[in-house]
């Protein structure tokens, strides 16, 4: 079943998309590193966004942002994307991404909170990848359409 939340730009760590100024450890970020092991395990980030992506996440704060993962379209685990942690698990499922009443592509990203070493985000903070979306600004409404059979927000 479809559902449509809305949520704030915010703004991340940086180290998805390699722009932290504090964390310099993955200076073309994260979602290049591990883009090659979602390959391998079936997801390929170029085919999924035949138009382009960014590499790194948008960050979305919602008014609840409690995550119940049932069913995502992808889950990866032990994915040994770096020699700085541990394997990790993600879980990751298509959503709409709505601004400026334009829909755009997008995934939500969900590094398994049980296996992610750090960067953690607010609980009511979520990342999604998703084509560059012009003219998008922290502090911008937005809204996402999914599946609520996938994951849903309590």
């Amino acid at each position: 079943m479809l559902k449509t939340v809305r949520g704030i730009l915010v703004a991340g760590h940086g180290v998805a998309s390699g722009r932290s100024i504090v964390d310099r450890r993955f200076p073309g970020g994260t979602i290049r590193l591990q883009e090659k092991f979602f390959r391998d395990r079936g997801l390929d980030l170029d085919a999924y966004f035949p138009r382009g992506f960014v590499r790194g996440t948008l960050n979305i704060r919602f008014s609840r942002g409690i995550v119940a993962i049932k069913h995502p379209d992808f889950t990866f685990r032990a994915v040994a994307w770096t020699d700085l942690f541990p394997p990790e698990n993600f879980f990751l499922t298509g959503w709409t991404v709505i601004h400026g009443g334009r829909d755009y592509p997008g995934l939500l990203y969900i590094p398994d909170p049980e296996t992610k070493p750090d960067h953690f985000q607010d609980r009511r903070v979520l990342e999604v990848i998703a084509e560059s979306i012009p003219e998008i600004s922290v502090g911008d409404a937005l809204s996402l359409t999914f599946d609520s059979d996938a994951v849903d927000i309590d």
